[in-house]
């Protein structure tokens, strides 16, 4: 499961959403490998601790762009001339989705077509990585792992739209990827998790808020199981797809990510972070309807590309809570980030 580091070095690499929260870890995770990062960011909202001041000596480029200007997203991938674009930019959250549907759909479906198409006529792109999610599927709750040719589904505004990304990006390489690059693939990945993440409605980050507020957590939805895995590992994976898309069609299409080992309950998760970082919280019932069950099969992903997850559940869960400590107590963001990643590659 290594990372190749001559593929990376050099390489030009565009990230739409740099500045969200895995998106500023890849920022930092690519520039291990000596690669040269722009990013493209619309800048609207604050989901990451590891901010753009703290990106900056890491990025080469900074572009703020809303992916739904096809007139100026254009003239940024032009002037960049990137050989690899990875697509992060959505609006992320299922509770957002659910209460602003317009823009979700806007945004994940309107915007994932523009960074498609700002792309077709560029002759130096070899390879597109759509993000999407695991929440894709059509899910019935029937205690099964999805596998990547399962039907696709979406219950809530965030869910269909991801699912709508996956048919624009499958129609794009059916239509004009088929004979020329560049070759394109989908991510579809498990929970994650990681140091830096303030998103909103994710139970991370709202542990990390209840500690800063001295206040209570109301964690909803206890028993719900979800596919956790951690930062470093998810976008690991990323990194090793585009590896082998870049050169061979044959990786084009869909890919999940998630570890087979993590299928836990928001219980276990709350549990298991109380005895790393000290924070207080009760159960609560949601307001909206979420699916209870979410299982991912990633086989796929372990047998052609060798890619699994090196973090153990319970080694996750103490690297987030450790990265927490150290901001608390008053670190630099990106100094933590980059302890952490160098010691993820560097250990065996």
């Amino acid at each position: 499961m290594e990372v190749k580091k001559n593929f990376w070095k050099n390489k030009k690499v565009l990230i739409t959403g740099n500045l969200g929260f895995k998106g500023s870890w890849l920022c930092l995770q690519l520039s291990f490998f000596n690669a040269k990062v722009f990013g493209l960011d619309n800048e609207s909202t604050n989901s990451s601790l590891i901010t753009k001041k703290s990106l900056k000596k890491y990025v080469k480029n900074q572009y703020k762009c809303d992916i739904r200007d096809l007139k100026k997203l254009n003239s940024i991938v032009s002037k960049v001339r990137p050989n690899i674009i990875i697509h992060m930019a959505a609006q992320s959250i299922v509770i957002s989705g659910l209460e602003n549907p317009i823009l979700t759909l806007d945004v994940n479906i309107i915007g994932t077509g523009n960074v498609i198409e700002s792309a077709r006529n560029n002759s130096s792109i070899k390879s597109i990585l759509i993000v999407t999610s695991d929440k894709v599927y059509e899910n019935n709750e029937k205690n099964k792992k999805f596998m990547e040719n399962n039907r696709l589904g979406g219950d809530d505004p965030y869910s269909a739209s991801k699912a709508c990304a996956e048919i624009i990006s499958k129609s794009y390489s059916s239509s004009y990827f088929k004979k020329q690059h560049p070759n394109l693939a989908t991510a579809r990945a498990g929970n994650v998790i990681g140091g830096g993440d303030i998103s909103s409605n994710r139970l991370v980050p709202d542990i990390y808020r209840s500690i800063v507020q001295k206040k209570k957590l109301k964690i909803r939805n206890k028993n719900h199981i979800r596919p956790w895995q951690h930062v470093l590992d998810c976008n690991n994976g990323y990194m090793m797809l585009i590896e082998k898309l870049n050169n061979h069609r044959k990786y084009s299409g869909a890919w999940n990510f998630s570890s087979n080992n993590s299928d836990y309950t928001v219980k276990k998760i709350c549990e298991e972070f109380s005895k790393n970082i000290s924070f207080k919280y009760i159960y609560s019932v949601s307001k909206h309807k979420e699916k209870k069950l979410l299982k991912l099969n990633s086989n796929k992903s372990k047998h052609f590309l060798s890619w699994k997850t090196k973090l153990s559940f319970y080694k996750m869960i103490k690297l987030t809570g450790e990265w927490y400590k150290k901001y608390l107590n008053g670190e630099d963001p990106d100094l933590i980030s980059i302890d952490q990643i160098n010691k993820y590659y560097l250990t065996k």
